[in-house]
């Protein structure tokens, strides 16, 4: 009988190993990997996210060029690496500091979905 159970038991693990979800957000080590960008401008448009729904915030700067990029910001360090986010002195801010038309710089990396990540913002001047 004890044999029939481990049996049952070791088939159920094996296959909820199977079922299994990857994880959508990037590893550090994978971020690591990824080649990191940098690109600066005034900010466009911010939004909060929605914890809830599993939707990170992002914001979207335009360049002197016109060029607009759209960035995703991980506020929590629970599985990736938070988003640094600071003033022009280096000093850490929060995300809600940075506000439409502050001109910002920030470092990224492209995830190979397409998404760009950053990795750090830097409050360069507020409006």
């Amino acid at each position: 009988m004890k044999k029939i159970i481990f049996v049952i038991l070791t088939f159920m693990f094996v296959n909820s190993l199977c079922f299994a979800q990857q994880s959508s957000s990037i590893s550090p080590v994978t971020l690591k990997l990824l080649e990191t960008k940098t690109f600066a401008g005034k900010v466009e448009w911010i939004t909060s996210g929605d914890p809830i729904n599993k939707i990170s915030p992002r914001i979207t700067v335009v360049d002197e060029n016109g060029k607009r990029l759209s960035f995703e910001i991980k506020t929590s360090a629970s599985v990736t690496p938070a988003t640094i986010i600071s003033d022009k002195d280096g000093n850490t801010i929060t995300f809600s500091t940075i506000t439409r038309g502050s001109k910002v710089a920030l470092e990224y990396a492209i995830t190979k979905k397409g998404i760009n990540k950053a990795k750090s913002i830097k409050l360069v001047a507020t409006l």
